[in-house]
């Protein structure tokens, strides 16, 4: 009995070593990338190949350039795959499964092509037609595919909006529509086996717009994001109206906690708005615009932590303005911040990807949507000793 208790006690200090570590986050250089277009539509991503246990980085714009161009983690040109015959008709995202393998997504197609760029396979996802039970009129909706998406392990998982089948019966206030997706509890989440053409689709999280609803937190379906941290079967939900992460279980799509982030810098989320006549869809841009909030969150997994972006009150900016300072908080594993590192306006592409990489973090620069080599400026992210 006492091994085993000593066999506890010994892994429990080796699983959480790094729990209550400082971080040293440090300037260590910029980077560019020769890749020789701009990536205006979805920039830049990482993944991991299997086959060679390798980490790769890889710029995509398949709408005018028809490229994916891809690097390894030491920065350097591996391959480019071309994309010239996938149907483009309207903005896409690409996601590098491995080395030899991309899943591009256009509308409601989706596309998995090889290193040479021949379709391998494709899908077509229609908009999914339900009858709402508590509906006394008994009226046709439907759930909208809307990004971000993740596909893993063959199964696509996806965001989920509401509109009706008619258009007269859609309210044009966000704040009606809102209240209707709240009341019918639709669902937030889907997934299906995406090259399975006898595969069900699955429905999850039917009560998360409404459960945010009771925090007091304000969100917008088109404004709900998420991120899976697959290492760890989590799912990450943000909404710009918010100041908590909601995290879920992705195996059991199961709401596990609510972590509510708070910044040295700024408040964060707004106040609800009036569930009324009176709101106008302006005002929800402007208080986006001075108002602090979540970003995106990151996962780590070369060091186990998560990066949490948010964005600085910016009570001087005006509706088509959006450069304010911003911060990195760095959160543990059991989502304890251990930091919080301060960027001023003007500097980076605060609402670029940002790369995690071995190496440590890259965030691109602030010119990088018009240039055609992107520059990044790589951060080392170190626990003390």
């Amino acid at each position: 009995m006492r091994k085993i208790l000593l066999f506890c006690f010994i892994v429990s200090l080796f699983c959480g070593c790094n729990a209550n570590k400082d971080v040293i986050v440090k300037k260590e250089k910029d980077i560019t990338f020769n890749v020789g277009y701009p990536c205006r539509f979805f920039g830049a991503n990482m993944f991991y190949n299997a086959s060679d246990k390798q980490t790769y980085l890889y710029f995509a714009e398949p709408l005018t350039n028809k490229k994916i161009r891809i690097f390894d983690d030491n920065f350097k040109f591996v391959k480019e795959i071309s994309t010239k015959d996938i149907p483009f008709n309207q903005t896409t995202k690409v996601e590098m499964i491995s080395l030899d393998t991309a899943l591009i997504k256009t509308g409601y197609s989706f596309y998995l092509i090889n290193d040479k760029g021949k379709i391998l396979d494709s899908s077509t996802l229609s908009e999914h037609k339900s009858s709402e039970k508590n509906d006394s009129n008994d009226k046709q909706y439907t759930y909208m595919l809307i990004n971000p998406h993740y596909f893993i392990n063959g199964k696509l998982y996806l965001k989920t909006g509401m509109r009706y089948q008619h258009r007269n019966d859609l309210p044009r206030d966000e704040v009606d529509r809102l209240s209707i997706i709240k009341q019918r509890e639709a669902p937030a989440m889907m997934s299906v086996e995406l090259f399975n053409p006898k595969a069900k689709r699955e429905f999850y999280l039917y009560d998360f717009y409404k459960n945010i609803g009771n925090e007091k937190d304000w969100i917008i379906s088109s404004d709900f994001n998420f991120t899976i941290d697959d290492e760890n079967n989590k799912m990450i939900a943000q909404s710009r109206w918010s100041n908590k992460l909601f995290i879920i279980n992705l195996h059991s799509m199961k709401q596990e906690m609510i972590v509510k982030i708070e910044s040295d810098y700024t408040t964060i989320g707004t106040k609800p708005i009036a569930n009324n006549n009176t709101f106008a869809y302006k005002t929800a841009v402007l208080l986006d615009h001075t108002n602090g909030e979540i970003e995106k969150v990151y996962f780590d997994p070369f060091r186990s932590l998560y990066y949490v972006q948010v964005s600085h009150t910016n009570k001087q900016a005006k509706e088509e303005e959006r450069v304010p300072s911003w911060s990195l908080i760095i959160m543990n594993k059991q989502f304890v911040k251990i930091k919080e590192v301060f960027f001023k306006a003007g500097e980076y592409l605060y609402y670029g990807n940002f790369l995690i990489t071995k190496q440590g973090i890259l965030i691109p620069k602030i010119n990088n949507e018009d240039e055609d080599d992107p520059t990044f400026t790589l951060f080392s992210v170190n626990f003390t000793d």
